[in-house]
């Protein structure tokens, strides 16, 4: 419905999307300041940590875009894009990870983990994942 208004109202497209790109990057930033904060409240922040965070912020935000644009339904494009970060990327980082150590299967890991890397989550999670360990 704000796409709509700002249309009719006169901004062009370009415009629309770099704003909410920008304003989703400041709303992601504040967010992993605040997170960021609470880790090294705890004593538990790894080396390169931050670095993971800065990248991962426009790389997840370049992809929910780029997913959007194959649905016509916001619905659609939300489930569907929380359903390919959770299962490629919470759960995949981590078995891949697992699996990668395991003599038999590494060499298909290795493989299957370059595939995967084009989810932002699935690279930040196996990278945290490497990070820790």
């Amino acid at each position: 419905m704000v796409k709509h208004l700002q249309i009719i109202s006169g901004i062009s497209y370009s415009a629309y999307w770099i704003s909410n790109y920008v304003f989703e990057l400041i709303k992601y930033y504040f967010t992993v300041g605040i997170c960021m904060a609470i880790i090294q409240g705890f004593d538990k922040f790894p080396n390169y940590l931050w670095a993971l965070y800065i990248v991962y912020g426009p790389s997840m935000v370049s992809f929910t875009y780029f997913m959007s644009f194959f649905f016509t339904e916001e619905s659609s494009a939300q489930n569907t894009t929380i359903f390919i970060n959770f299962l490629v990327g919470a759960l995949g980082g981590t078995v891949f990870f697992v699996i990668r150590v395991l003599e038999d299967f590494s060499d298909i890991a290795i493989y299957l983990s370059y595939v995967l890397r084009i989810v932002p989550l699935y690279s930040f999670s196996y990278s945290y994942n490497v990070l820790l360990g």
